[in-house]
C-alpha cells in the first residue's frame, strides 16, 4: 500500500510515519511544507522514503504529490483552512483519505459535501481518526450494544493527566478554544458552559468535566439512534488539580490561550508541575469514557492509555489495514470496523499502550 503522510514534519505526522515504517507493509512518502524537517525524518527511517514538498493550498501541487498514492494521511492543520484542497486532490487522483482532525465543523463538512462523490468513485474517506474521536465513537458503540432501541443521550468524556494537558501544542489549545457548538436533536447549538461529574477508570477517579464539542458529536449520530451527543474534557480527575482546573476553565475554556501564553513564558515551571507524581497518574496520561443512556439506564465503556499521541499513530496504522474491506464513501470509525474487535486486537497485538478496558451493563 502506497501511503503519503502529509504533515510528516510535525509531531503527530512524524509519529504516524515512524509507526507505519515500524509496522511494515507500507510504502511511505513523507510530505509537507518544510523540506529540511522532512529530510531529517527521512534520515531516521530505514526505508529512506521519498520526500515530496507541497503547499496545502496549492491544488496542482497536491495532485503532483499524490501521484502513485493509494491513500493520503493528512496530519497538518488547521483543517478548516488547509483541508479542502487536499480533499479535492484526493478525489481527483483516486486516493483514499484519512486525517487526524479534531475540528468537528471540518469533519461534518466532509460527510455533508464529499460522502456521495467519494462513494461514486469507490473511495473511502475517514476523517477525525485521532485518539479523541475514534475512542469516543468506538466506546459509544460498545456501550450501546446490539440493541437498536432509541437512545436518550450519549456522553463522551476524555480525561488527561495534567502533564499531557499542559504540554498540548499551542495550536491544539487555540483550536479547542475556538469550538463553540454541540449536537442536540441533530442541530448544532451554541455551546454553553456545562460542567458534569464523571467516574473515570483507575488510576483516574471522579472528577468534573467541561463541555467541549468534538468530532464524536458528528460521527456517533451517523450510526447510533440518539438525538443528543455531548463531549466533555477533564484534567486530572480524582486529584485536587481537577477542581482548580474546572474552576479556572468553567467559562467554556475561553482562558485556554492564556494557558498557552503561560506555558511559553514559564516552560520550566510547567515542566516541574507536570512531572509532579502527586497529580500525574503513574503510567497513564489519557482515558476515554462513553456513557449511553437508554430507558433511564446508563451503559458505560472506558479505556485508559499511556500515550495519547502515540495512540493516534497506532489507530491510523490499524485503520489502514482495514481499508481493503471498508465501505466506500465518508465513514465513521465504527463503520470502518467492529469496535469491540478493534479494541481487542489492538490490545492483544500491543499496538496501543492499552492498560484497561471495561464495560458495565
Amino acid at each position: 500500500m502506497n501511503v503519503v503522510v502529509y504533515g510528516a514534519n510535525g509531531w503527530t505526522g512524524s509519529l504516524v510515519a515512524k509507526t507505519l515504517e515500524r509496522r511494515g507493509g507500507f510504502r511511505l512518502v513523507l510530505a509537507g511544507r518544510n523540506e529540511e524537517k522532512l529530510q531529517a525524518l527521512r534520515a531516521t527511517l530505514p526505508s529512506r522514503p521519498e520526500v515530496r514538498v507541497a503547499d496545502p493550498r496549492d491544488r496542482a501541487a497536491l495532485e503532483r504529490m499524490l501521484l502513485g498514492a493509494d491513500v493520503i494521511v493528512h496530519c497538518a492543520g488547521p483543517y478548516r483552512d488547509l483541508g479542502e484542497a487536499m480533499l479535492d486532490a484526493s478525489l481527483a487522483l483516486g486516493c483514499h483519505y484519512f486525517d487526524v482532525s479534531g475540528e468537528y465543523e471540518f469533519v461534518r463538512s466532509i460527510y455533508e459535501r464529499y460522502m456521495g462523490e467519494a462513494h461514486r468513485r469507490g473511495l473511502t474517506f475517514c476523517p477525525g481518526f485521532a485518539v479523541k474521536g475514534v475512542f469516543g465513537d468506538w466506546l459509544a458503540s460498545i456501550a450501546a450494544g446490539p440493541s437498536r432501541e432509541p437512545i436518550d443521550e450519549v456522553a463522551v468524556a476524555y480525561a488527561h493527566a495534567l502533564r499531557e494537558y499542559l504540554f498540548a501544542s499551542p495550536g491544539s489549545i487555540l483550536a479547542a478554544a475556538s469550538q463553540g457548538l454541540f449536537n442536540q436533536h441533530d442541530r448544532y447549538d451554541p455551546a454553553r458552559s456545562i460542567a458534569r461529574r464523571f467516574e473515570f477508570p483507575p488510576p483516574f477517579g471522579v472528577g468534573t468535566a467541561l463541555l467541549v464539542p468534538m468530532t464524536d458529536e458528528v460521527t456517533i449520530p451517523r450510526h447510533l439512534p440518539t438525538p443528543i451527543v455531548r463531549n466533555y474534557v477533564a484534567v486530572a480527575p480524582g486529584t485536587p488539580a481537577n477542581d482548580v482546573w474546572a474552576t479556572f476553565f468553567t467559562s467554556q475554556l475561553r482562558a485556554m490561550p492564556l494557558l498557552a501564553t503561560a506555558i511559553r513564558a514559564n516552560p520550566t515551571l510547567f515542566k516541574t508541575l507536570g512531572e509532579s507524581r502527586a497529580i500525574v497518574p503513574t503510567g497513564v496520561t489519557f482515558a476515554a469514557l462513553a456513557e449511553v443512556t437508554r430507558n433511564r439506564r446508563v451503559h458505560r465503556a472506558a479505556v485508559t492509555l499511556a500515550d495519547g499521541y502515540q495512540a493516534t499513530a497506532d489507530i491510523v496504522a490499524y485503520a489502514l489495514r482495514q481499508l481493503p474491506s471498508a465501505p466506500r464513501g465518508a465513514i465513521t470509525p465504527s463503520e470502518l470496523c467492529d469496535p469491540r474487535r478493534a479494541l481487542r486486537e489492538l490490545a492483544r497485538a500491543r499496538l496501543l499502550s492499552l492498560l484497561r478496558w471495561s464495560e458495565a451493563r
